[in-house]
């Protein structure tokens, strides 16, 4: 029999353990989850979710773009390995909760030492992530794609249980195995204590800047990096930044794609140069909402085509000092913009929004346009440089 305090309780707060099939509320977490093996509309749900997972890692075969449906029933195209966060929470879940599909030959119990992870023996270690921090999907996404395009190596860093078997690291590595059906060897570590827990992922993690900073070889890492993230979120999508509205929200590569992207393309440590040392003024405009390395990125889609060369000096030399500047003119237009948006949060602009205003008054500049104003519309795609 419930006690009158907790059955109290249960009355104020019915979500904490109710079922998502049959909405029944129980008085724990373990009694919901022996209920939940029994509960037709349960199951079916968890058929339905498993089956969908199967239809997205059959779609996401390879690391490419796939079409996928999204929000009003338009049609996108992504360039995503796992669903979204939203989806991907509910939907793995009950992927780890479920027991039912794993092989049997996958349901290997840990050992201390190295041992080869298979997709299978992955979900079956998730099953006991009960006890673990909330799992970043994003972490998980950037995983995926590394795997899927072969390009995931090992860190050193084992795969930890505690000594009541519970997982305490490894869980967005394991989430993303699982969803890119690939495997890997890592060494395995049991028995690890609330001590060696507490000091797990605390250390600084390097960021593209560092890698580049090593021999001190590239001058101006930061802006280098920032302009290299920029420019290969910009083209290594049909859609430039994969048809992001906001600057944080582009696709963010890790370090093994930007280095020897860095390094084959040398225009970019040449743009962070020149901008960083002859047209600062103008990157101070840009800096709010993006980087200054957003404006070297903007300096080298220009000086592509080779005909804007003299032009895209003129254009970045007259936004910086404002001189000789009429209404009308627009870079006079976008450089009062910018201005307004440092200085009126009111007004303050995505960095996403400052580089396509930006490129769109060079092309008014090149093409010798007349604007007194720079607009970006919601529903426009990103402007390509002229």
């Amino acid at each position: 029999m419930v006690r009158k305090e907790r059955a109290d309780y249960i009355k104020r707060d019915r979500s904490q353990h109710k079922c998502d099939g049959c909405g029944q509320v129980w008085v724990s977490d373990r009694a919901l989850k022996t209920h939940q093996t029994t509960c037709a509309p349960m199951q079916e749900q968890l058929v339905r979710a498993q089956s969908h997972l199967k239809n997205r890692r059959a779609t996401s075969a390879s690391p490419g773009p796939f079409r996928w449906q999204g929000m009003g029933g338009y049609i996108r195209e992504i360039d995503r390995i796992t669903p979204s966060n939203k989806e991907l929470k509910i939907a793995m879940q009950r992927y780890i909760n479920a027991t039912d599909g794993i092989d049997v030959k996958d349901q290997i119990m840990p050992q201390d030492g190295r041992m080869y992870v298979t997709p299978g023996m992955a979900q079956f270690w998730l099953q006991f992530n009960g006890n673990n921090v909330e799992p970043s999907y994003d972490r998980v996404e950037e995983y995926a794609q590394e795997m899927a395009a072969g390009r995931w190596y090992d860190s050193r860093q084992p795969i930890c249980f505690r000594d009541n078997g519970d997982l305490c690291s490894g869980q967005h590595r394991l989430l993303a195995h699982v969803y890119t059906e690939t495997g890997f060897e890592y060494r395995i570590e049991l028995g690890v204590t609330k001590e060696q827990e507490s000091v797990i992922d605390i250390g600084r993690k390097r960021t593209i800047a560092n890698f580049l900073s090593r021999g001190g070889a590239i001058k101006y890492h930061r802006q280098v990096a920032q302009a290299a993230s920029a420019l290969w979120s910009h083209d290594s999508f049909p859609i430039p930044f994969n048809g992001a509205r906001k600057y944080r929200a582009r696709p963010q590569p890790n370090q093994t794609v930007i280095v020897p992207y860095v390094s084959s393309h040398p225009e970019i440590e040449e743009a962070a140069v020149i901008m960083q040392e002859q047209y600062r003024p103008a990157t101070r405009l840009l800096t709010k909402g993006a980087s200054i390395g957003a404006a070297a990125a903007l300096y080298v889609l220009m000086q592509r085509n080779p005909e804007n060369d003299e032009l895209t000096h003129k254009f970045w030399s007259l936004l910086a000092s404002g001189e000789m500047l009429t209404v009308g003119s627009p870079i006079y237009a976008l450089r009062e913009q910018l201005i307004t948006s440092i200085s009126n949060t009111k007004s303050s602009m995505d960095g996403l929004e400052k580089m396509a205003k930006t490129i769109k008054a060079f092309n008014d500049f090149v093409a010798g346009r007349a604007r007194k104003s720079i607009v970006w519309r919601i529903d426009e795609p990103f402007p390509l440089v002229g």
